[in-house]
């Protein structure tokens, strides 16, 4: 059936442009909340009609200048945390 996939993303002092949802490879771009200013955080949601199966899922930002968020992953230390966000996910 339909569920929301939703989160959070946030790009400081640029604001955030638009995030991106990647379900088994295809990519959909998510509705966004009504920031208060660049400086916080912007809620985002897709709909999903999930399918029985297992299922691979990724999240984008790209922020206010039209900068993607890097793929790959670094850990939060020295310069905030990097990558894309990647989950596994079985529906039954």
């Amino acid at each position: 059936g339909r569920v929301p996939i939703a989160g959070l993303a946030w790009a400081p002092d640029r604001g955030v442009g638009k995030v991106e949802v990647s379900i088994d490879g295809t990519w959909s771009e998510a509705t966004l909340s009504s920031p208060i200013s660049d400086t916080t955080w912007v809620q985002w949601v897709v709909p999903w009609d999930a399918t029985p199966g297992s299922h691979a899922i990724q999240v984008r930002a790209t922020d206010g200048n039209g900068m993607v968020q890097d793929e790959l992953r670094s850990p939060p230390a020295p310069d905030g945390a990097r990558g894309w966000h990647t989950i596994q996910v079985s529906v039954s």
